[in-house]
């Protein structure tokens, strides 16, 4: 539920859909911890969603762009270049 994604038609949709399961997540913990233990869980996890967004940004930056003829064995069958490496 990330409306900043390309080709992404309904952004408003989106992002409603994604502040309700923030505001769910922040009530949930707010039912499990003390306030201000879970406003801090809950700030921490955005943050972490956050930063696995730009995770998978590199990740996928680094899979596009690697040249196969330049990969050990080991590396060209996790990324399963078999095929273009020939």
């Amino acid at each position: 539920f990330t409306p900043d994604r390309p080709k992404v038609i309904h952004q408003d949709v989106i992002k409603l859909e994604q502040n309700s399961y923030y505001y769910l997540l922040r009530r949930y913990l707010e039912s499990v911890y003390p306030g201000c233990i879970a406003k801090s869980t809950f700030l921490k996890l955005i943050q972490k969603i956050s930063e696995l967004h730009k995770l998978n940004d590199e990740v996928i930056n680094v899979y596009l762009n690697v040249n196969p003829s330049e990969v050990e064995p080991l590396l060209i069958e996790i990324f399963d270049l078999k095929n273009q490496a020939t």
